[in-house]
């Protein structure tokens, strides 16, 4: 921001990127509706996304199982894994799943390599957020044999944020999705607790095709 200030022109920072739970960071929105005149809407906006989150968290409590789950996957020989108190951590609690992590006191991510995180979740349920260009199994097989060793894969339970991109593959779920985390968590528990959601239209997951 400094080479616009430098220009002379006036800038309001932005931080919602620094929280770390999901309705921290949709609460944003009601700063931003300040620049617009727009405050009342926001509050109303706020409020219903927040009773929506509410509802979806206690609808996903009464579920029989927490299923295992872990996130991610290498870049660079460096397995980027959520710690068990950030952002997506909180997602996957209200979720009412077992996070593989979530002993970890971490708000931000911890640096693992393959076979520290294939050690504790070779096993698991489900695995999501891997590399986004993948769209079938074996692209994850291509890249490295190894993921065929996990489970998760093996029984078809990897899920990707990336159903709705545009043509250069950026992705809205880290765009919309900071502004909707009722929408995120609908998704989740649909793919966790698919018993609960029976009707559910996913806007951001897809599942990795066979």
């Amino acid at each position: 921001y400094l080479p616009l200030m430098n220009a002379g022109l006036t800038v309001a920072l932005n931080g919602e990127f620094a929280e770390i739970t999901p309705l921290a960071r949709a609460e944003w929105g009601k700063y931003l509706s300040l620049f617009f005149n727009a405050e009342a809407i926001a509050e109303a906006d706020y409020n219903a996304i927040l009773d929506e989150y509410a509802e979806l968290s206690e609808r996903a409590a009464t579920a029989e199982s927490s299923p295992t789950v872990f996130l991610n996957s290498p870049f660079d020989g460096v397995w980027y894994v959520p710690g068990g108190v950030s952002y997506m951590a909180t997602f996957l609690r209200d979720a009412n799943t077992d996070y593989l992590w979530s002993d970890d006191d971490s708000t931000g991510v911890l640096f693992l390599d393959f076979e520290a995180v294939y050690d504790v979740a070779a096993d698991a349920e489900f695995w999501l957020h891997p590399n986004q260009f993948w769209f079938r199994a074996d692209d994850a097989v291509d890249e490295d044999p190894r993921y065929a060793e996990f489970y998760a894969l093996q029984a078809g339970n990897v899920w990707i944020n990336n159903l709705t991109t545009n043509e250069m593959g950026a992705n809205d779920f880290y765009e919309s999705g900071a502004a909707y985390p009722n929408l995120i968590l609908a998704d989740l528990v649909a793919i966790f607790h698919p018993e609960l959601m029976p009707d559910h239209e996913f806007v951001y997951y897809q599942r990795l095709a066979d």
